[in-house]
C-alpha cells in the first residue's frame, strides 16, 4: 500500500474538469482501439455535451478561450430541500389519512 495522497484543489482540477475528463476519455479509447475494438471517440461527444454543457467561446488573434460546465462533487443545497408543492401534497395526504399534521 501507499500512504494517502493529499490533492487538495489539483483533485477537481485533474479529475472533474473538462479538458483532462477529454483527455482520459481519449486515452481509455485509444486503449480500446489498440486492443481491435472499432471504437470512435466522437460517438461520445453526446455525453460529453450533456455532461459539460458549452455556454460560450472567446478568439483573440491566436487565443481561443473555451468555458463548460464543469463536474461538482457534492450536491447543490437546494437538492435538500423540498419543493414546496410536494410538501403541499404531503400534508394532504397525510391529513386524508387521518394523522395528526406536524
Amino acid at each position: 500500500t501507499r500512504p494517502l495522497v493529499r490533492w487538495g484543489t489539483e483533485l477537481h482540477d485533474r479529475f472533474m474538469l473538462p479538458h483532462y475528463v477529454r483527455s482520459d476519455i481519449a486515452d481509455v479509447v485509444a486503449d480500446l482501439q489498440a486492443a481491435g475494438y472499432p471504437f470512435a471517440m466522437e460517438w461520445l461527444a453526446p455525453f460529453f455535451e450533456f455532461r459539460y454543457p458549452h455556454y460560450g467561446t472567446l478568439v483573440s488573434g491566436d487565443l481561443q478561450l473555451e468555458l463548460r460546465a464543469a463536474t461538482e462533487p457534492w450536491q447543490p443545497n437546494w437538492w435538500n430541500r423540498p419543493l414546496p408543492s410536494v410538501c403541499r401534497a404531503l400534508t394532504c395526504l397525510t391529513d386524508a389519512c387521518g394523522n395528526p399534521p406536524g
